[in-house]
């Protein structure tokens, strides 16, 4: 079942774009594209990682995700875990009968952990009734890849909205405290999202070895109750796809001057189109400052701030008073 390309709904599975950069002690997206990283209350990093050689590098795999445990997590309020959001209007437009338990998607990819134990992932739908499917990728030998497969079916109590939002949270969880977790939690089957009922209880062994990693890479989601071989894209394709979600804008004209009067705008004015359209309006991060000494005047009142540079914002384009800028745009899910 399914299409022959564009198969793979995962944008980056092969984690080979990291607009951000290639390591990161932040929560949320931080290194490797259209994956995020999630902590409780210790430190941790994330990182995006080179392949070498063995499985998964002769899959042609060159990149893989990196969740690092810096110091151990709290039994209770502790969580390492990895995520990434599907937009709502590419799952209802995929095939998948998302509300028939006979219509299936199928989700593969390969993981590593440098310590030995029960790992779990899940589906969450984020639409109407919050619906939850855990499933275990079994006990990882310690530093060793490992492929893992699951089908997991439609269920009636399931909602997908025809929109932009996130449809489907998958999580690759290392870690959960136990006000979190609940061994009333059953695998390989849909129930209620609840906050303390997210996964069934986990061995504590990897959340409270300082210093333990977890590595994945190749995830690929497809509608079907097989997975086929990983939908290998080209770099610029998964550029452009994650651009969607996050962009980044040099000013191309850092050391030229605008002359202007007291009374009016003295900044220049230059348009960005992004290289394609945003999921929705981004918000904008001031990477490096506007260069003020290149602007002679400035309109009385007015103060450096990010909201008097940035004007006309959408998802198509924005207008900067300014010049010696670089900005970023995100519209993550």
């Amino acid at each position: 079942a399914g299409a022959l390309s564009n198969r793979n709904l995962i944008i980056n599975g092969a984690m080979q774009v990291a607009q951000r950069g290639t390591s990161s002690t932040s929560n949320g997206y931080g290194t490797v594209d259209r994956f995020a990283s999630g902590n409780g209350t210790a430190t941790f990093a994330q990182s995006q990682g080179s392949l070498t050689s063995g499985d998964p590098y002769n899959e042609g795999f060159r990149n893989f995700f990196r969740n690092t445990n810096t110091t151990a997590a709290s039994n209770t309020t502790g969580h390492r875990n990895i995520r990434y959001e599907v937009e709502a209007q590419d799952i209802i437009r995929s095939g998948w009968i998302h509300t028939s338990p006979s219509s299936y998607l199928t989700i593969s990819f390969w993981a590593r952990s440098s310590v030995s134990q029960e790992f779990y992932g899940s589906f969450r739908t984020m639409d109407g009734t919050s619906q939850n499917y855990v499933f275990s990728l079994g006990t990882l030998s310690a530093n060793t890849w490992t492929k893992i497969t699951k089908t997991i079916p439609g269920n009636s109590n399931i909602t997908i909205d025809d929109d932009n939002g996130s449809a489907i949270r998958i999580s690759f969880a290392q870690w959960w405290g136990v006000n979190y977790t609940d061994n009333g939690v059953s695998t390989d089957a849909w129930q209620a999202f609840g906050g303390g009922t997210r996964f069934p209880n986990f061995t504590n062994t990897w959340g409270t070895t300082a210093g333990a990693t977890f590595d994945i890479t190749g995830v690929q989601l497809e509608v079907g109750e097989k997975a086929t071989p990983f939908e290998h894209r080209s770099y610029g394709d998964e550029f452009a796809r994650c651009q969607r979600y996050y962009s980044v804008y040099v000013d191309p004209n850092q050391n030229s001057r605008h002359h202007g009067s007291a009374n009016d705008f003295a900044f220049y004015v230059a348009s960005y189109s992004f290289p394609t359209e945003m999921r929705a309006t981004p918000s904008a991060t001031e990477i490096v400052a506007p260069t003020m000494s290149n602007c002679d005047t400035f309109r009385p009142g007015m103060s450096k701030t990010v909201a008097i540079f940035l004007v006309d914002l959408d998802g198509t384009n924005v207008d900067f008073y300014a010049r010696g800028y670089t900005y970023a745009f995100e519209s993550e899910l």
